[in-house]
């Protein structure tokens, strides 16, 4: 049974105000509304369901290990439209940072991981949070204006001072929660409410890693068909030579970049293409050189 504290209670109050005053502008209703109809295409929405389907397929291996329970279906669910969307979204982002997967990897095992489980799991009261919740915003609305020009740098540091020390009273009276509810920490619901976002990022990392391959693999036999508009003979072999050469491996294909272009429009036969394949993708140093530019394509296409 889901149950929300009384943070969660003010937010989704206010963000329902909000999404209320936004709705009854007709030109936010449009944008909303192609929003929905991009979501709904066939290229977006096929991915995204099968990445649903692969964290309902792990949750229920986590269930019959005994990890997962109906108690901690509200932080799943948190997780699922939080971290699991961004992690979704950002798999285009992964083929260009080597370091992606090792960074989010790392996130998890931070010590602000504990931190936020107990920032949000320990709240006021709900006429303090009804006071608390508005105001932390508007102060990091302010703060990030601030911060935009110079001549407003003291308000910034004095904001930022103003949100520091918000921000260590609410953990200082959380930690302060936690000491009187030491129950909390002998339940074993605590730590799987602690412990389920970082074991579905960790799991869903392998899935994102192919949708950011099959993203690669997409741009890359886009721009074969532009180089290679005039030699459409050669397409397919240079499709088959970098399958075969690259395979599962987002590395070889981020080499295929700048230079392997150049050489490639050059080639004269699929024996030379795959020639070509090979030594741009067991380069030793990754070229992060963009390709030459020609006519039709300019960047990575997703």
């Amino acid at each position: 049974m889901l149950s929300f504290n009384n943070r969660e209670i003010v937010t989704a109050v206010l963000l329902a105000v909000f999404a209320v005053w936004a709705l009854s502008h007709k030109e936010i209703r449009g944008s909303v509304a192609q929003a929905l109809r991009a979501l709904a295409a066939p290229q977006l929405l096929l991915p995204l369901l099968s990445f649903a389907a692969y964290v309902a397929l792990a949750l229920f291996g986590l269930t019959k290990l005994g990890w997962w329970t109906p108690a901690i279906a509200k932080d799943t669910m948190f997780w699922a439209f939080g971290t699991g969307l961004v992690l979704f979204f950002k798999a285009n982002k992964a083929a260009d940072d080597p370091a992606f997967f090792r960074k989010t990897a790392f996130d998890c095992l931070k010590v602000t991981v504990v931190v936020q489980f107990v920032f949000t799991n320990y709240v006021l009261p709900l006429l303090a949070e009804l006071v608390l919740v508005p105001f932390s915003a508007f102060l990091g609305i302010l703060l990030a204006v601030a911060q935009t020009k110079k001549v407003f740098a003291p308000l910034a540091k004095l904001l930022s001072t103003l949100f520091t020390a918000l921000t260590l009273g609410l953990l200082a009276n959380s930690f302060w929660l936690i000491a009187n509810q030491a129950g909390d920490l002998r339940k074993i619901t605590t730590y799987q409410s602690l412990t389920i976002g970082p074991i579905l990022t960790l799991v869903s990392l392998p899935a994102i890693y192919l949708f950011a391959l099959l993203m690669e693999y997409q741009a890359q036999f886009i721009r074969l068909e532009i180089w290679l508009r005039e030699r459409p003979d050669l397409v397919k072999p240079a499709r088959f030579a970098i399958l075969r050469t690259c395979l599962l491996s987002l590395a070889r294909l981020r080499r295929l970049v700048g230079p392997f272009y150049v050489e490639l429009a050059m080639a004269a036969n699929a024996k030379e293409i795959r020639a070509a394949v090979l030594r741009a993708s067991e380069a030793s140093v990754l070229c992060h050189e963009p390709a030459p530019p020609c006519e039709g394509i300019t960047q990575k296409t997703y």
